[in-house]
């Protein structure tokens, strides 16, 4: 997933494009793909429904940025980004543009919070020194930054929108109904988040792990499962060393013993962690299952391998959909969907 995720209007796409390129990608280094905005081409796959990509990215995501002009305030889903960001508690940045004041955020989650008004070059310099403080990203170079921050600061004053009529009595009426609709919807979902957190901390008591980690997967339908698996399953391997990983895969899913031409430095240091069992003399490598940090992962992999094989259906429709076989037996499925590779 995204380390940064950008919420911004479709309207603005001069300042969001320079944002992402001078700012983040050429000043501070940071990799396109840890960046999620939606005017990136390729930033949605196709064939997935744009609305998960972004609840997904916007969930796992590190921070949000918003790019807040005059554009953003109108834009009924810019709005309801900015109170889902909200309602997760996600380490947000409001930025300022289009000479707005911290004033258009006091009917807002935000109000009262930290913001920058991006007025001067200066602004721009003190926001990429907040994400080196904060480890978002790694070390620059002040000349470099210095002269990013300027073009970007001028592709900002030439992108500010004209003054326009003030919005008659029934416009305001409408953009207040649309953003009260909007936080109606994120407070109906987080009380919704937070029952369900309490039933699963009573369920602690009184249920096995495995019954608890099938609960926490469980979605609106056998897809969204699916891909709650996928997703928790695939930040957990990819924690894991891959040689871990590729052990667990070929315990779990593969008829062969797990051996191949690894450092030894590496197997020692494994195996001294506990992660893994080396028999040298029938050229073996297991996992250990008794390993805290890989119950949990197996636990889980062994409940979506009983879900697939329990929904036939879906995994014919995913089958016709990927042009792949969905088994975790199967290593490119691994690739594919967990993005890890395995090593053999």
């Amino acid at each position: 997933m995204a380390k940064f995720f950008i919420s911004h209007s479709a309207e603005d796409p001069e300042i969001v494009n320079a944002f992402n390129d001078e700012l983040l990608r050429l000043a501070l280094g940071v990799p396109k793909e840890e960046i999620f905005c939606t005017s990136d081409r390729g930033t949605l796959e196709i064939g997935r429904n744009f609305n998960d990509d972004i609840r997904e990215n916007l969930k796992e995501s590190e921070c949000v940025i918003f790019l807040i002009t005059k554009k953003f305030l109108k834009s009924k889903y810019c709005l309801a980004e900015l109170g889902a960001a909200w309602a997760l508690k996600k380490k947000t940045f409001p930025l300022l543009l289009d000479q707005l004041n911290f004033s258009v955020l006091q009917s807002t989650p935000f109000s009262g919070m930290q913001s920058i008004e991006l007025n001067h070059k200066s602004k721009i310099i003190q926001l990429a020194d907040e994400f080196r403080n904060l480890n978002l990203v790694n070390d620059f170079t002040s000349v470099q930054l210095d002269t990013k921050a300027g073009t970007l600061f001028e592709v900002i004053k030439n992108n500010e929108s004209i003054e326009e009529e003030a919005p008659t009595v029934e416009e305001m009426a409408k953009l207040k109904s649309d953003y009260d609709e909007a936080m109606n919807y994120v407070r109906e979902h987080e009380k919704k988040i937070r029952d369900l957190k309490k039933f699963i901390e009573n369920l602690k008591a009184t249920k096995d792990l495995n019954e608890i980690n099938k609960l926490e997967m469980e979605g609106s339908n056998d897809k969204e499962t699916f891909e709650n698996y996928v997703r928790e399953i695939g930040i957990s391997l990819r924690k894991l060393d891959p040689i871990v990983a590729s052990a667990i895969y070929f315990d779990l899913f593969s008829q062969e013993n797990f051996w191949a031409k690894i450092d030894s430095y590496e197997l020692r240091r494994l195996t001294a962690s506990k992660y893994l069992y080396v028999d040298y003399d029938d050229l073996s490598i297991t996992y250990n299952s008794d390993h805290p940090k890989l119950k949990k992962c197996v636990g889980k992999l062994k409940l979506f391998d009983d879900f697939l094989n329990g929904s036939p259906k879906l995994v014919e429709l995913l089958e016709d959909e990927t042009e792949e076989i969905i088994s975790l037996a199967n290593i490119d499925f691994w690739a594919k969907f967990f993005k890890v590779h395995v090593i053999i």
